[in-house]
């Protein structure tokens, strides 16, 4: 399983990138509710990223990717602690947590080069 970070969501639509890409590194895609609360938050303000986080709920919504119901807590430890317990592979392009995954042994997906996705 992928797990889907909200950076990746809003990076994925402002480079226009096709979010079924990512189903060649497992066809099993998800993000953490409280992914989904953070999209919620940066949806009310009034900024391109308010938009494209608009947008990110839809495809959620639309390409039936599936939530996965997390306490209410910081959203990069949460990502960390379920992916070392349910060993799956996180997508992000946030380089603190990208170096913090790393150190524990975790997959990365990131996007390079404004288009494509990479296995790290």
């Amino acid at each position: 399983m992928i797990i889907l970070d909200t950076n990746i969501l809003i990076d994925i639509l402002r480079y226009k990138i096709d979010i079924d890409e990512i189903r060649e590194f497992d066809n099993e895609i998800a993000v953490l509710s409280v992914t989904e609360d953070e999209l919620k938050k940066i949806s009310k303000k009034h900024t391109k990223d308010a938009t494209l986080a608009r947008l990110a709920l839809k495809l959620i919504k639309n390409k039936n990717i599936k939530i996965l119901k997390t306490k209410k807590e910081y959203t990069d430890r949460l990502l960390l602690d379920y992916a070392k317990l349910n060993r799956c592979v996180v997508a992000t392009n946030d380089r603190k947590l990208i170096k913090t995954l790393k150190m524990n042994g975790i997959k990365i997906i990131r996007i390079r080069q404004k288009k494509i996705f990479v296995l790290e």
